[in-house]
């Protein structure tokens, strides 16, 4: 039995685990299928020392930097206090790592994953396309920080403050997912953290990938938009899920596009996928998803039809929050290849440290089981010695009494 864990909010009390079964079973073609990359960000603590009398000390230890979405190096100053941001999944990140940030590219609704944004206190500036200038000066910022489709406008940026393009590559996932959340770690101090957390979502991934491999799937990744179809390759911004996650992709002809290739329906046909992932690009920028459009009689001739297999990833966070962290990810992959799955979610009665409702609706969302932990401070308390004796050694981390009660119960059902 393979065990998956989750931090939904690092700030040491949220936790989430999924349990994936190795038995096969018949797949649920509404879970969302989120094909991308678990990160686990833990709070780090973070002290500035006392300001050395040496000016070339002072510049070492307030400056950084960083690997930026061209390969280049850009030097930034450390630990920026307001932060505006243009891209949803690095915003994803930063609020697993507990970072504040001062503004962000809402547009007219922002992705449901990362809808904790909604709140008044982080200001809008603008959307992904189209930025507004006026709010981010009004706002003071010290960091900007942009992704691929403001590129264009990094020289208008960076005449406000500084700015750093951490645009994540697709076709490059997961080392260029890496490279942007070791990026983020230097500049808000929390290297050491990061550098543990990566090894483990590279094993998860990597564990991934041989389920996937062993079991020789295919797959055919189609975005949707007002009736249109077109098809993905590993060169794309769907990338991951042939390059990390192994699938194979059933033609290998497929032009490399950012915008994919435009097919007919007969292409399925064509190209008999054993899966077929669909991201509806209407969907992701707030229109209606129209789920009929690959319910016809061709594409039910299909072998993922028949199996049902055709899945409707969540269209928000693959299209608009690719490069974040989600706690969906694990979750949904994991119950499209072995859908016998339960997840155990664990919250505390204090306000702001409770995601139980959350944990549970995505539960709901992905057909699968979920059973939650609601510890009190009396609980808490109580579990202490049992804690500090299985620990052995002294360590300076409340999460793992978080750890114990979550595992407590889970046992209790595996």
């Amino acid at each position: 039995m393979s065990v998956f864990y989750k931090k939904l909010n690092d700030n040491d009390y949220n936790y989430q685990i999924k349990y994936i079964s190795e038995g096969e079973g018949k797949m649920n073609k509404k879970v969302a299928a989120i094909m991308a990359a678990l990160l686990v960000v833990i709070v780090g603590v973070f002290s500035i020392g006392m300001k050395k009398e040496k000016a070339p000390e002072v510049a070492e230890s307030t400056k950084v930097t960083v690997t930026d979405a061209n390969g280049e190096q850009v030097e930034l100053n450390k630990n920026p206090q307001r932060v505006v941001v243009f891209d949803h999944g690095v915003a994803d990140i930063l609020h697993n790592m507990d970072v504040e940030i001062v503004g962000l590219a809402k547009g007219k609704k922002l992705p449901e994953v990362i809808s904790y944004y909604d709140d008044e206190k982080y200001a809008n500036v603008g959307s992904l396309k189209e930025p507004d200038f006026e709010a981010i000066k009004a706002l003071n910022p010290d960091l900007i920080i942009i992704s691929g489709r403001q590129a264009e406008m990094a020289e208008d940026f960076e005449e406000i403050a500084q700015t750093v393009n951490l645009a994540t590559d697709g076709t490059k996932y997961l080392a260029s997912f890496k490279s942007n959340v070791e990026s983020l770690g230097k500049i808000f101090d929390k290297e050491d953290k990061v550098s543990e957390l990566i090894s483990g979502i590279e094993k998860k991934v990597a564990d991934l990938n041989k389920t996937i491999t062993e079991k020789k799937l295919n797959a055919t990744t189609v975005l949707t938009s007002e009736g249109n179809l077109s098809v993905f390759s590993g060169e794309s911004r769907f990338g991951m899920i042939y390059n990390e996650l192994g699938f194979a992709n059933p033609d290998d002809k497929i032009e490399a596009s950012t915008h994919g290739q435009q097919v007919s329906f007969e292409y399925f046909l064509e190209h008999d996928a054993q899966y077929i992932f669909v991201v509806s690009k209407d969907a992701a920028i707030g229109g209606d998803a129209d789920s009929s459009v690959l319910d016809n009689d061709i594409v039910k001739n299909t072998s993922a039809y028949k199996n049902e297999k055709v899945i409707n990833l969540n269209s928000e966070a693959w299209y608009l929050v690719s490069g974040g962290i989600d706690s969906t990810i694990v979750t949904a992959l994991a119950a499209n290849i072995n859908p016998k799955i339960k997840s155990f979610s664990i919250g505390f009665d204090v306000e702001g440290y409770n995601e139980l409702t959350i944990a549970k609706k995505t539960a709901e969302y992905l057909g699968i089981e979920n059973i939650s932990v609601n510890v009190s401070e009396q609980d808490y308390i109580k579990a202490l010695p049992s804690v500090a004796y299985y620990m052995d050694d002294p360590l300076a981390d409340p999460s793992c009494l978080g750890i114990y009660l979550l595992s407590e119960e889970a046992r209790k059902h595996v």
